[in-house]
Formats: structure tokens, C-alpha cells, sequence
């Protein structure tokens, strides 16, 4: 598929690349909800401790997480996430811009974007898939 963009005569810009924008914005979500999704403090509003009073859930909760945090497992992964997103988005963005420059141009930067997505998508798989509990 890459190398019939960069060849083709036509100098419209493919709707999946046109596309990676929005794309991103969902890779955005996630790590906007990653650190408070994978923190096992939610799990204190669920089973036994769901019974204590708000306050001590609360004091609990805020502990867990802390020391979840204090692990510092997930932090690191979200900014790892987050700045491969925003490579792919800035390389989505200079395409736009020079899809029309010829057959050289594009193959530059399909292959720049190619070595963007598959850091973006190595740091997600390093994102754990369930609560980290400290």
C-alpha cells in the first residue's frame, strides 16, 4: 500500500492518512485514563472496603494510589505514549503539507512515518492490560 501512495499520479491525500489526526485523539483518551484506570485504588469502591464510610475509602484509596504511583511503572509508559503520538502527529501533519511535492517526498516521509508508528505502537503494547497493584 506504501509504495502505491508514494507512486500514484493522483495527488490526493489517502483517507486513512488524512485520518491519523482523529486516530490519535483516541491514543490521546487513553493515556489521559491510563494512570487512573490501571491504579487498583478503583478497586476500593468494590468488594469488602466498598462497605467503609466515604472518608476511609477515600484515605484509602488516595494511599493506594499514591504508592501505586510511587511505583512509577505507568507514568513513564503514558509520556513514552504520548510523545510517540505526537511524532506520528506531527509527521501526519507535514505530509498534508507536502503529499503534492512528488514521488521522492512521499516515500520520505511514508517511511519516517512508518518508524514513528511502530515506536507509538511498541510503547503501547508496553502499557500494562490490567490494574498494577504495589
Amino acid at each position: 500500500m506504501r509504495d502505491m501512495w508514494a507512486n500514484s499520479e493522483d495527488n490526493r491525500l489517502p483517507t486513512v492518512l488524512a485520518s491519523i489526526h482523529e486516530q490519535l485523539e483516541k491514543v490521546r483518551k487513553l493515556t489521559d485514563d491510563a494512570t487512573e484506570g490501571l491504579s487498583p485504588a478503583q478497586l476500593v469502591d468494590i468488594g469488602p472496603l466498598s462497605s467503609l464510610n466515604e472518608e476511609f475509602r477515600n484515605l484509602i484509596k488516595k494511599a493506594v494510589h499514591h504508592a501505586f504511583l510511587e511505583l512509577g511503572i505507568v507514568p513513564p509508559l503514558v509520556q513514552e505514549i504520548r510523545a510517540a503520538a505526537d511524532d506520528v502527529d506531527k509527521i501526519a501533519n507535514q505530509i498534508r503539507q507536502d503529499w503534492q511535492c512528488g514521488v521522492e517526498t512521499r516515500s520520505r516521509l511514508l517511511d519516517t512515518l512508518e518508524a514513528a508508528g511502530i515506536r507509538l505502537r511498541n510503547s503501547l503494547r508496553e502499557l500494562p492490560r490490567e490494574v498494577v497493584f504495589p
